[in-house]
């Protein structure tokens, strides 16, 4: 459809009722038109609306039969009409593709076209002209260096040629529209600058204002944040510094810093910290962006660990000229993962502890059953005399390498939180003066030994023998940690623990230390020194059970223990003890026990599921006038009981397959209130039971087995008169 237009339009505007007139004029009369489109087109202040009057000029001086000039389009696709003859044909077609027009090729290839005898030619590309009437053509771009601004073309229905002053004056026109149009676009960008120029100087002050506003207000903010910000030239030398920055340093390093400060000079009097900081800036200087966290400070004044962030500045080329730090305290939470590290590495410690103490536990449980037989054997082997002088002092040494062995189990069971305990309310310090003498003769004469007692009674909740056992064994440690003599210190006070500590729960206690001045231990001994077989001592000196058995002690009655040491200045070690109110007095160790005596003639149930600890148990009572029922489990026991076979003692191991012994005591009581029972156990599960059923620690003499039921005996024969 827009190809016929453009052709109805050719054909209308190109017809043949244009006369023939000569194409030569006289030479002055094209210069005068060539001065006056000159003048016209560069002095107009819109040369572009003059445009259509020298075409007219130009084409009715030449009387060439068609004048038209285009605009191209931004799109370099179209060309849009702008002027042409005067005839209407701009109403048909507003703009028309580059391939429709002959004016066309010229914008495609931006050089001129002049054809002759068009009319001849067989080019598919000038078949339109050619169906037009067109029989010569000249166009000519319109342009200025590499900007194309539109074509100007004139054609002939006429004539076949187009003179050479015809084409001179085309490319001089041709060449005026183009500097005016140049010089359009030249003055409308001069406009656009001088305008654009204009509205930079109207608001200049304006943003000049809000740029100092702006930086006032990043200065403010880095000035007043808590964060360190401190940036320096390649030679360290102090660019900006902000106030919490020159604080923190002041209180590091007793110096303050300010611009143009040279940071390795104000460093110069801590070597150590000036080489740590300087390769952390070379680092960020090299142009690396890191993350640190460190400890900064002279101990002589103040040290916190902070959180660095470096990174180095660079100019608009990338070259770096600088660096930079934002620093953060971060003392609390180094603190708190330090806290925490150290609370996984004390249940750790726990936790092997605890899986020692129940292997310990298990295997002391286990001694004690071999050991009652064979201590029983080997003390009613002395009481009979039996063998020569030679074999009796075989069998004492036998005796007293049980007796050994008896305290050694017991140790392990005291770690282990198994030992059998008989707590009551003792008098730490009437038990500490008791003990005075002992202690002093066990300490030897290099030692001089101070006992501080407190000012009030001190009541503990503690079995009395084995607190005298434990404290004993904390003043040999002490002993043995000063080989050249020293100090020896004990001393006692009640304290109140507000809330919970370490192993502690809020309450009162009792503190027993034990100081002394010996070698003391260094931190990778202390965290061990509780373990059970440790020990700094030459072999042969000790079992390393003493310590290991204090602290299941403490730790048993609700207590705890703390052991405090450095290098060369000594060990203090801190027992704490429930405190609780006093009691009637209880027999201490150091009492004689009474010896063994025949008692009344009775009827004794022994019930244990160890063949040989029943078979001993049951020989020291036949050895003591009992007759004795044996009893495999307590099941057996309940059986026998109801029978009635006139039983006048139960003695019952507590650990048993099926019911326990102390279960077994619990129904006794229900089924037979007046029987008497003794439970005999190696093993802390006692302190389950009442407190009112007598207990006797495996292993046992014979003496202990006749102390116990002479004690017994007695309370039956006063609670029955």
């Amino acid at each position: 459809m827009r190809v016929d237009l453009w052709t109805h339009w050719l054909s209308h505007a190109m017809s043949e009722d244009c006369s023939e007139v000569p194409f030569q004029k006289p030479a002055e009369q094209h210069h005068a038109l060539i001065a006056r489109a000159a003048a016209g087109l560069l002095s107009a202040d819109d040369p572009v609306s003059i445009i259509d009057g020298v075409i007219r000029d130009v084409a009715e001086f030449l009387e060439v039969d068609q004048r038209v000039s285009y605009d191209i389009t931004e799109d370099r696709a179209h060309l849009r009409l702008t002027h042409t003859n005067g005839r209407k044909c701009g109403e048909l077609l507003e703009y028309a593709p580059l391939e429709i027009l002959l004016a066309g090729i010229v914008a495609q290839s931006g050089k001129p076209l002049i054809l002759h005898n068009l009319q001849d030619s067989t080019q598919e590309r000038y078949a339109l002209a050619r169906q037009a009437g067109v029989r010569a053509f000249a166009g000519f771009p319109i342009a200025s260096q590499d900007r194309l601004y539109g074509v100007i073309a004139f054609a002939s229905l006429t004539r076949p040629l187009l003179s050479n002053e015809a084409l001179d004056l085309f490319a001089t026109l041709a060449s005026l529209l183009s500097t005016a149009r140049a010089r359009l676009e030249q003055e409308a960008a001069l406009r656009m600058s001088e305008e654009r120029l204009r509205q930079l100087n109207d608001t200049l002050e304006q943003r000049v204002q809000q740029a100092a506003a702006e930086r006032r207000v990043l200065a403010a903010v880095v000035d007043n944040t808590t964060a360190c910000v401190m940036a320096c030239d390649p030679d360290l030398n102090i660019l900006a510094v902000n106030l919490a920055q020159a604080e923190e340093f002041l209180r590091f390093y007793g110096r303050s810093c300010e611009a143009g400060d040279n940071l390795l000079q104000l460093l110069s009097a801590f070597p150590e910290h000036r080489e740590r900081i300087h390769a952390q800036w070379k680092r960020a200087l090299r142009g690396e962006r890191f993350l640190i966290v460190d400890q900064f400070g002279d101990p002589a004044y103040q040290q916190a660990h902070y959180e660095v962030h470096f990174d180095a500045m660079r100019d608009s080329h990338g070259k770096v000229i600088g660096a930079f730090l934002t620093a953060y305290d971060v003392s609390e939470r180094v603190g708190a993962q330090r806290d925490l590290e150290a609370a996984k590495d004390a249940l750790r410690q726990s936790q092997k502890m605890e899986a020692m103490g129940q292997f310990t536990g298990g295997v002391a449980h286990d001694f004690n059953n071999l050991l009652t037989p064979i201590m029983a054997t080997l003390e009613l082997l002395q009481r009979r005399g039996v063998g020569n002088e030679r074999e009796q002092r075989m069998i004492a040494g036998a005796a007293q390498s049980a007796e050994r062995a008896r305290v050694l189990v017991q140790r392990l069971l005291a770690f282990a939180r198994r030992q059998p305990l008989q707590p009551v309310a003792v008098d730490a310090g009437k038990l500490i003066n008791g003990m005075a003498d002992l202690v002093r003769s066990t300490a030897g004469p290099q030692t001089k030994l101070s006992v501080q007692e407190a000012d009030e009674p001190t009541y503990a909740w503690a079995d009395p023998n084995q607190l005298e056992m434990a404290l004993l064994n904390l003043c040999v440690n002490a002993r043995d940690a000063m080989p050249n003599g020293g100090t020896l210190r004990i001393s006692i006070r009640s304290q109140n623990v507000a809330s919970d500590r370490e192993a502690l729960q809020a309450g009162n206690y009792i503190c027993i230390s034990v100081e002394d001045s010996g070698v003391g231990m260094d931190e990778a001994t202390l965290l061990r020194a509780t373990e059970p077989f440790f020990s700094t001592k030459d072999v042969g000196r000790g079992t390393g059970l003493g310590l290991s058995m204090v602290h299941g002690l403490a730790a048993q009655l609700g207590g705890a223990l703390q052991i405090k040491s450095s290098l060369g200045i000594g060990t203090t070690v801190y027992l704490w003890l429930p405190q609780t109110e006093p009691q009637d007095e209880v027999q201490s160790m150091a009492s004689p026990a009474p010896q063994p005596e025949k008692l009344k003639l009775q009827t004794a149930l022994v019930v244990d599921d160890e063949p040989l600890v029943r078979t001993t148990v049951t020989h020291m009572l036949q050895e003591l006038g009992y007759s004795v029922i044996e009893a495999s489990c307590a099941e057996d026991a309940t059986k026998i009981v109801e029978r009635g076979n006139n039983i006048d003692l139960v003695l019952t191991d507590h650990l048993m397959p099926g019911m326990t012994g102390g279960e077994l005591a619990r129904w006794i009581r229900q089924k037979a209130p007046d029987l008497p029972v003794l439970l005999i156990s190696g093993y802390a599960e006692g302190a389950r039971l009442p407190a009112d059923i007598p207990r006797l620690s495996k292993p046992f003499a014979m003496s202990e087995l006749s102390t116990r039921l002479a004690a017994m005996q007695k309370q039956l024969t006063s609670v029955s008169t």
